[in-house]
């Protein structure tokens, strides 16, 4: 199986690493940004296969990123992540590339089952 390129966005240094852990443990890269901003700029150049992006993010909430990644035309799948329910992130909707909502605190077989299911298409 080919390494996928994931990109972890959240502001919390622990989510981020324990995220990283989990995703290169099924054999994954994983790039892991504290701003959208620097998500994606990274964007630019690199596009990934799958996003893990927090809700809320500081100077750019998670659907901020969703809405700045589909005027520059990046459509990959999205995991959006909240400690809010699924009910209180305005304007997921809108979006078709956010695929699954992450609550937290969220355990590791339910990252890895998220894996499974939106890279082995």
């Amino acid at each position: 199986m080919e390494k996928r390129k994931i990109y972890v966005v959240d502001d919390q240094f622990g989510i981020r690493l324990l995220l990283k852990e989990i995703i290169e443990m099924e054999g994954h890269e994983v790039y892991d940004f504290e701003t959208g901003g620097d998500a994606l700029q990274q964007m630019e150049s690199q596009q990934p296969d799958l996003l893990f992006i927090d809700y809320r993010l500081p100077l750019m909430n998670g659907i901020e990123l969703v809405e700045k990644m589909t005027l520059k035309g990046i459509s990959a799948p999205i995991v959006m992540m909240s400690g809010l329910s699924e009910q209180d992130i305005e304007g997921k909707s809108k979006f078709t590339n956010i695929k699954h909502v992450l609550l937290k605190p969220f355990n590791i077989e339910e990252v890895k089952r998220i894996l499974q299911l939106h890279l082995s298409q």
